[in-house]
Parts: C-alpha cells; structure tokens; sequence
C-alpha cells in the first residue's frame, strides 16, 4: 500500500466519524482500533496517519450516552496498555474526550448537511493540495 493510501485512509476514516450516525461511531473507533493494532505488528504508519486524526475524533464523541463513553475509555486504556500509543499520546485521546465529557448531559450535536458537506469538500481540499505538494 502506497503512503498516499494510507494518508487517504486517516482522511476518509474522519469524514466517516463526522457523517455517521451516533451509533455507528463507536464502530468507526473499533475500526480504526482494528486497523493500528494490526498493522502495528507489519509497520507503525497506520498508527502514526491515524495518529493525527484521533484527537479530532474523539473530540467530536461529544454527549454520548455512558455506555458509550465507557467503550471508549476501554479502548484507550487497551491501547495504554499495549504501548499501541505513548503515554503523552494517549493523554492528548483523554483530554480531547474528556472535555466532551463534561457535556454529557447533552444529546450529540446534529450538524447541518451544509456543514458536514464543507467539512468533506475542506478535507478533501487538503489532501488534494498534499499530493500536489508531495
């Protein structure tokens, strides 16, 4: 797999956790769990793409309901434990979360079509431009 590819793979697992539905999230974060770990025994660049578009996502978990939340901090203790992420990374996962948290009481945030269709045509813009650049 080419590095293009897996710079495409972060972007496009971003667009998916900005444009699913609640539930589904927490499938896109098994997902994305899947894909680091296994590809931490082959080569770290997965980890190290997805790295970068991690805190976003899990800043956007806001209002989840505790269930969720819980599956989530799972996932980052695993991943504490496994040394899939150093300790200053996963306290970057926390923060992100944890300032969503204390939202909680709030339902998740429905954005407007128009503004995930920015979010994805701004996404795309750049990776574009990377490649170009690249």
């Amino acid at each position: 797999m080419t590095f293009y590819t897996k710079v495409g793979t972060n972007l496009i697992f971003l667009i998916y956790i900005f444009t699913v539905k609640g539930n589904r999230k927490l499938t896109f974060m098994y997902l994305a769990n899947d894909v680091i770990q296994n590809s931490k025994k082959k080569g770290p660049e997965f980890g190290k793409e997805f790295e970068t578009v991690l805190p976003k996502a899990f800043e956007h978990m806001k209002g989840f309901d505790e269930k969720t939340r819980e599956r989530l901090n799972r996932l980052l203790q695993i991943w504490e434990e496994r040394g899939v992420y150093d300790k200053a990374q996963i306290a970057e996962f926390k923060v992100a979360f944890a300032e969503s948290e204390k939202d909680s009481a709030a339902p998740p945030k429905k954005k407007a079509k128009v503004e995930v269709e920015k979010m994805k045509v701004c996404i795309l813009k750049s990776y574009r431009e990377f490649l170009i650049c690249n």
